[in-house]
């Protein structure tokens, strides 16, 4: 995502309980060299320490080096969900982290750019065990399908 709205995700992935961050460089993203990206870093880690002693959490979220889509999908930790807005008659993020709650804490949510994520991106990470599954009927922006993800994921952990 492009500065002001990763940042937002960052803190308000923070204040919902994600553990940890990895900016991916993917086909439609709008790419600048990982190296520039690294620069940004000291403050992002403003921004998730600062999120998370503002909701009350002992441990600040990770933020990863930034992968391109191969690395990423080849990375994924327990079960990975991706969902897709071409997704049409998959199952709903929903579902599928409703069935997968609350025994398993190592979860995996890709969200992609915004432009969306290529059908080969969608085949590669469905060929590396992720599970594509649908957020809605609705085409939702990148930073508004990051957080409605996760408190999905938040609220059905939780329960």
């Amino acid at each position: 995502l492009k500065g002001d709205k990763f940042e937002w995700v960052l803190q308000k992935g923070t204040e919902l309980g994600v553990s940890r961050f990895v900016p991916v460089i993917s086909e439609r993203s709008i790419v600048r060299p990982a190296a520039a990206l690294l620069g940004k870093y000291p403050r992002w880690q403003t921004i998730v320490r600062e999120a998370a002693e503002q909701c009350g959490r002992a441990r600040v979220p990770q933020i990863g080096q930034p992968s391109t889509w191969q690395e990423a999908v080849t990375a994924g930790h327990g079960l990975c969900f991706l969902p897709w807005e071409a997704a049409q008659g998959e199952p709903t993020l929903y579902s599928v982290l409703q069935d997968a709650l609350p025994s398993r804490d190592d979860i995996s949510i890709f969200i992609g750019p915004e432009g969306g994520i290529t059908e080969q991106e969608a085949r590669l990470a469905s060929d590396h065990g992720w599970q594509i599954a649908s957020l809605g009927p609705r085409i939702l922006r990148a930073e508004t399908a990051a957080l409605a993800a996760v408190a999905m994921w938040a609220g059905l952990a939780d329960a």
